[in-house]
């Protein structure tokens, strides 16, 4: 789904108010690998922030790329990595540019 149309976009700034989204992906630590509560994406690549975890068993990630307008999300019914692997090879061949 293309969350570029006005009518996506505004659901996006009814949930969370555009400085605060600004402020949550923004990085906050040293390192900049995180956001307030965001996983970010590396620097030298097409911006991202999202989240990703897992459990024994399943584990899932959630890349958004907000110049594109477009998300990724990988749900794995296996152990870890699995679905951090599925989501480098979509990454890989986005069309970002």
């Amino acid at each position: 789904m293309n969350c570029r149309n006005s009518s996506r976009q505004k659901s996006w700034t009814s949930l969370l108010k555009t400085e605060t989204l600004a402020d949550a992906t923004r990085p906050q630590l040293t390192t900049g690998a995180y956001g307030f509560g965001f996983q970010l994406g590396r620097p030298d690549e097409a911006r991202t922030y999202g989240h990703g975890g897992g459990a024994p068993g399943m584990n899932a990630i959630l890349p958004v790329y907000p110049k594109s307008g477009q998300s990724v999300i990988v749900l794995c019914n296996l152990d870890s990595p699995s679905a951090s692997r599925m989501g480098d090879w979509l990454h890989a061949r986005m069309p970002l540019k």
